[in-house]
């Protein structure tokens, strides 16, 4: 109020900013208010700690689970495009899977995935009734992976109708195997472009 700002600004603007300043000084916080800011940030802090113990849980369980999928790269790792696209493929009867999916969903459709890693979501597919579906990623190791996953994960006569794995590296011109697959009725590419 009493800051002279003659020399940088008009008579009127400072008035005006001196009058502005007053009205929006805010009201006194009270203690009440002081306490619950105080719990508030108490219940994040415990938060914060809560979703670090989880954390250390889930990378120890994982180590002691499977120990050379806990030291794979990006493709070893169900991301979250995948897990929530593996979900929404498995359960493509709700409205919102129209937008991601064909009418109807995957059933009886001709699945392509590039950069599957660990295949779920074209394991996901098989399960909700794709009539074939083939499973491809740039790493031989997580061909491998996804080709282990499968076997795991789906019953013989899903495995034996409509199922191939290979490796593909994307952008790259496609294999004989790409080729024979088509024509394809949905493409998938989940988490294959991130920063």
């Amino acid at each position: 109020k009493d800051v002279n700002f003659s020399n940088i600004l008009p008579k009127t603007l400072e008035i005006k900013l001196k009058e502005t300043a007053e009205i929006s000084m805010g009201t006194e916080i009270s203690e009440k208010d002081i306490i619950s800011i105080q719990e508030l940030c108490d219940q994040v802090i415990d938060l914060i700690r809560e979703k670090e113990r989880l954390l250390d849980y889930s990378k120890n369980k994982m180590n002691s689970v499977a120990p050379n999928v806990s030291r794979m790269d990006t493709g070893g790792a169900v991301w979250g495009c995948g897990a929530l696209l593996s979900f929404v493929v498995a359960n493509s009867m709700v409205e919102q899977a129209d937008a991601l999916l064909p009418a109807g969903g995957v059933r009886g459709k001709r699945v392509l995935e590039i950069g599957a890693g660990t295949g779920l979501v074209s394991i996901a597919c098989k399960i909700a009734g794709a009539a074939f579906v083939h499973i491809t990623d740039g790493s031989e190791k997580y061909t491998k992976l996804a080709r282990y996953n499968a076997h795991k994960n789906l019953t013989n006569e899903e495995k034996a109708e409509g199922l191939v794995v290979s490796q593909y590296v994307w952008g790259s011109k496609l294999s004989q195997e790409i080729l024979d697959s088509m024509p394809i009725d949905v493409l998938i590419m989940s988490d294959c472009m991130y920063e």
